[in-house]
């Protein structure tokens, strides 16, 4: 009976090394994800601001649109977390557009912008106020209607844009890639131990393998889930929220 009480004891306190060892592992995750959302909130509220923005508003033209687009060149060089960085008017055309392109920002020409009315982070972010920022959820790119290949995860921030009068005039948004993310989470393994991120129907953003993730916008991964494939574990979960 006295070895039974010790080895429950060591178990007890095993289990609660280990659950403060998870709940350190968490924090760690969360300070790194709000780090990096933190920065890119402060590169949006600047960009709506800033007077190359504020000119190209006053006075439409050739002149004043490539001084914006120079600058958003210029900023996804310097930051390199950008996929995309743009101004959409109100109709949902893409008036300025400057794509990371692998390491060398390149300014989209006229000819290749595209309409986005139809996409959710568009529609959402016109009931905005200027300064109120929209977050997309977390999911994979898309280019034309399709999903891009190869996969880029991507968020969305986006805010409303006003001229000196005060009328909303479009939106800046910015692509965040989040493959950096990822690998930043990916890095607190050794402290954190092995990091899951899921989404609130319980698919994987990181999973398991490359293989479970993004299964709410891959048909053919629809079925890899934490509820089916760890329903206990997605059971307690629930529970917890």
């Amino acid at each position: 009976i006295p070895f039974i009480a010790y080895y429950q004891a060591e178990s007890d306190n095993n289990l609660s090394l280990l659950q403060a060892e998870q709940e350190r592992g968490i924090k760690l995750a969360v300070s790194a994800i709000h780090q990096e959302m933190d920065a890119v909130l402060s590169d949006l509220r600047y960009l709506s601001q800033h007077n190359a923005i504020r000119n190209y508003l006053a006075s439409p033209g050739p002149g004043t649109l490539i001084d914006l687009a120079t600058e958003y060149q210029g900023l996804a060089g310097q930051k390199r977390i950008y996929d995309q960085i743009r101004f959409i008017g109100l109709g949902g055309m893409e008036e300025v557009r400057v794509d990371f392109n692998g390491g060398n920002p390149r300014i989209v020409a006229e000819r290749d912008l595209q309409d986005k009315h139809d996409r959710p982070y568009f529609e959402e972010t016109l009931w905005l106020a200027p300064g109120q920022i929209y977050v997309s959820p977390f999911d994979l790119n898309l280019e034309h209607g399709s999903v891009e290949v190869p996969h880029k995860p991507t968020l969305r921030f986006s805010v409303p844009v006003a001229d000196n009068q005060g009328l909303i005039r479009g939106m800046v948004v910015l692509n965040y890639m989040g493959q950096r993310l990822r690998e930043k989470l990916d890095s607190l393994e050794g402290q954190a131990g092995r990091i899951w991120l899921l989404n609130e129907q319980g698919h994987w953003l990181m999973g398991p393998t490359p293989q479970d993730e993004w299964g709410f916008v891959l048909p053919a991964r629809s079925q890899r889930s934490l509820e089916r494939l760890f329903p206990r574990l997605w059971q307690q979960v629930q529970a917890e929220e």
